[in-house]
C-alpha cells in the first residue's frame, strides 16, 4: 500500500516542486498530518525560509498549537501565523503573532515601531467586530465591546475604568437609519 501511494501521488512538474495527489480512484482529498503527545504544545508548524550558503533566514511560520486562553491540561487548539517584519533579520524575538484563529474568534495583530499593539478580534458569536488597542507601554487598552460601548481601561496596578462611552449600537442604528432616509429621498 505504502509503495503504491508513493508511485500513484508523488509528482514533480519542476525540478523544484513536489506534488502530492490522490490516485484517479481514490476519492478521499490527500492530508498532511502533523502531531503532539503533548497537549499544550505545536501540533505542525510550516516554515518558510530565506536560503542564504549554509544559513536559513526563517521569515514566517504557520500551524496548529495549544490556544493558551485555555487551561493548559484541556485540549483545545488555534491556528497561528508569524511573520517577521519586512527588512530585518530573522530571529526569535521579530517573528511576531499575526493571526489566530480559535474555535470561537480570528484575532489580527498589527505591531507599531513604538512597540504598541493593536488587536482586532472577530468574534463568531458576536454582532459587532469587537477590537482593542493597547498603548504602547501596556497600560492603557480602548475596548469596543460586543454590546457597542467604547471603554479605556488603564491595566496597571489593577484594571480600572478611566473613560466610557456606552450605547454606540444605539448611535449607529439612528445613524443608519438616517442615511437610509436620506436615500430614500432622492
Amino acid at each position: 500500500m505504502f509503495f503504491d501511494l508513493l508511485k500513484g501521488v508523488f509528482k514533480s512538474v519542476y525540478d523544484n516542486e513536489v506534488a502530492l495527489d490522490t490516485k484517479s480512484d481514490y476519492h478521499d482529498p490527500v492530508k498532511y498530518r502533523g502531531g503532539s503527545w503533548f497537549k499544550d504544545a505545536w501540533k505542525v508548524i510550516v516554515s518558510g525560509d530565506y536560503l542564504r550558503g549554509d544559513s536559513r533566514d526563517e521569515r514566517g511560520f504557520f500551524g496548529i498549537r495549544h490556544n493558551d486562553d485555555l487551561p493548559k491540561d484541556v485540549v483545545g487548539d488555534e491556528y497561528a501565523l508569524y511573520l517577521t517584519d519586512p527588512g530585518v533579520e530573522a530571529s526569535e524575538p521579530t517573528q511576531k503573532l499575526r493571526l489566530r484563529v480559535t474555535h470561537d474568534a480570528v484575532w489580527f495583530y498589527r505591531y507599531a515601531a513604538d512597540g504598541g499593539v493593536s488587536t482586532v478580534r472577530l468574534d463568531v458569536h458576536a454582532s459587532i467586530v469587537q477590537s482593542f488597542l493597547r498603548s504602547p507601554n501596556g497600560v492603557f487598552d480602548a475596548e469596543m465591546q460586543e454590546d457597542g460601548n467604547v471603554v479605556v481601561y488603564r491595566e496597571q496596578p489593577a484594571r480600572e475604568v478611566m473613560f466610557s462611552f456606552f450605547g454606540m449600537l444605539d448611535e449607529v442604528a439612528a445613524l443608519k437609519a438616517r442615511i437610509l432616509t436620506l436615500e430614500a429621498r432622492r
